[in-house]
Protein backbone atom coordinates (compact mmCIF):
# COMPACT_ATOMS: atom_id res chain seq x y z
CA UNK A 1 0.00 0.00 0.00
CA UNK A 2 2.90 2.84 0.71
CA UNK A 3 3.81 2.26 -2.56
CA UNK A 4 1.06 2.86 -4.13
CA UNK A 5 0.96 6.41 -2.30
CA UNK A 6 4.55 6.83 -3.45
CA UNK A 7 3.88 6.65 -6.91
CA UNK A 8 0.57 8.78 -6.36
CA UNK A 9 3.08 11.39 -4.80
CA UNK A 10 5.75 11.27 -6.64
CA UNK A 11 3.22 11.51 -9.74
CA UNK A 12 1.71 14.92 -8.27
CA UNK A 13 5.24 16.24 -8.32
CA UNK A 14 6.36 15.34 -11.86
CA UNK A 15 3.39 16.91 -13.15
CA UNK A 16 4.02 20.08 -10.86
CA UNK A 17 7.21 20.45 -12.62
CA UNK A 18 5.67 19.79 -16.03
CA UNK A 19 3.45 22.72 -15.46
CA UNK A 20 5.80 24.90 -14.58
CA UNK A 21 8.46 23.83 -17.37
CA UNK A 22 6.46 25.62 -20.41
CA UNK A 23 7.01 28.91 -18.92
CA UNK A 24 10.53 28.88 -18.54
CA UNK A 25 10.91 27.61 -21.30
CA UNK A 26 8.94 30.30 -23.10
CA UNK A 27 10.79 33.09 -21.18
CA UNK A 28 13.94 31.25 -22.03
CA UNK A 29 12.97 31.44 -25.94
CA UNK A 30 12.07 34.56 -25.93
CA UNK A 31 15.69 35.77 -24.39
CA UNK A 32 16.79 33.82 -27.32
CA UNK A 33 14.87 35.49 -29.95
CA UNK A 34 15.73 39.02 -28.37
CA UNK A 35 19.63 38.07 -27.78
CA UNK A 36 19.41 36.78 -31.94
CA UNK A 37 17.54 39.88 -33.07
CA UNK A 38 20.67 42.08 -31.42
CA UNK A 39 22.77 40.72 -33.22
CA UNK A 40 21.54 40.86 -36.32
CA UNK A 41 20.98 44.54 -35.39
CA UNK A 42 24.36 44.81 -34.84
CA UNK A 43 25.56 42.79 -37.71
CA UNK A 44 23.11 45.07 -40.26
CA UNK A 45 24.69 48.11 -38.15
CA UNK A 46 28.32 46.74 -38.78
CA UNK A 47 27.31 45.81 -42.71
CA UNK A 48 26.02 49.52 -43.17
CA UNK A 49 28.97 51.77 -41.67
CA UNK A 50 31.38 49.02 -43.73
CA UNK A 51 29.32 50.03 -47.07
CA UNK A 52 29.18 53.77 -46.09
CA UNK A 53 32.87 53.48 -45.41
CA UNK A 54 33.33 52.28 -49.15
CA UNK A 55 30.77 54.56 -50.74
CA UNK A 56 32.70 57.85 -48.97
CA UNK A 57 36.01 56.12 -50.44
CA UNK A 58 34.92 55.89 -53.99
CA UNK A 59 33.26 59.39 -53.51
CA UNK A 60 36.68 60.95 -53.20
CA UNK A 61 38.75 58.79 -55.28
CA UNK A 62 36.27 60.57 -58.00
CA UNK A 63 36.42 63.72 -56.63
CA UNK A 64 40.16 63.42 -57.37
CA UNK A 65 40.09 62.04 -60.38
CA UNK A 66 37.88 65.04 -61.37
CA UNK A 67 39.78 67.66 -60.23
CA UNK A 68 42.73 65.77 -62.19
CA UNK A 69 40.88 65.45 -65.45
CA UNK A 70 39.66 69.70 -65.00
CA UNK A 71 43.16 70.40 -64.13
CA UNK A 72 44.21 68.71 -67.55
CA UNK A 73 41.99 70.76 -69.41
CA UNK A 74 43.29 73.99 -68.14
Amino acid sequence: GDDLNDDQSSLSDHQQTNNERPTSNITNQTQQQQQQQQQQQQQQQQQQSHLINQMQQKQQSLRNSTIVAMSNLL
